[in-house]
């Protein structure tokens, strides 16, 4: 039977830690069941919701524990849902990339503290085309980059002139550079230089 007839709470948190089916689902790294309970059309699934303990969402949770694919699968909801592709997508909340915990610490700061590489990439690849906000300081004033500044010191950041502790000029700004295209994923909509 379908979870509507059923009249299943698919939102429902435990009363331990305050987490949903889909929090609990991403915390094991379960693909397969994220994508179950996303993408049945009789529910309507809270993507941003957030545990009792910390305050993360399922997002968050996922870029902190290195679930590659699960955070592909949220991005891929994310983008199909910005381009109101809704042949992939039931009804549900908006997916919240840029959703803060208490904190004030993003899935990119998570990530950049758990320093799950792969994860850090591909937010940083997706940013432009879904706009996420990479500079975002949390209630320290801690950026996503100061969690793992080792690896952001040689390249510099998107969207800005600088690298975290370094002085550079950007590829975008010097003329003496030949290879204006660094941009992993570079925006459709935005001219080439």
């Amino acid at each position: 039977k379908k979870a509507s007839s059923l009249q299943l709470n698919v939102n429902a948190k435990d009363k331990k830690k305050g987490q949903t089916a889909l929090t609990m689902a991403v915390l094991e790294g379960h693909l397969e069941i994220v994508k179950l309970l996303t993408q049945e059309k009789s529910i309507n699934i809270d993507l941003n919701t957030t545990d009792a303990a910390y305050s993360k969402t399922p997002f968050m949770h996922a870029c902190q524990n290195g679930f590659i694919e699960i955070v592909q699968y949220f991005l891929k909801l994310a983008k199909s849902r910005k381009s109101k592709d809704f042949r992939i997508i039931p009804l549900y909340t908006d997916l919240d990339l840029n959703a803060t915990a208490d904190n004030g610490n993003t899935a990119f700061h998570y990530a950049c503290h758990a320093e799950k590489e792969d994860v850090i990439d591909l937010l940083i690849g997706s940013a432009g085309r879904l706009k996420i906000e990479l500079q975002v300081k949390n209630n320290d004033g801690i950026t996503g980059y100061d969690h793992w500044p080792e690896k952001f010191e040689s390249s510099t950041l998107p969207g800005t002139s600088k690298k975290p502790r370094l002085e550079v000029t950007h590829p975008s700004t010097d003329s003496s550079d030949t290879d204006t295209d660094t941009d992993p994923d570079p925006d459709p909509a935005t001219p080439a230089d």
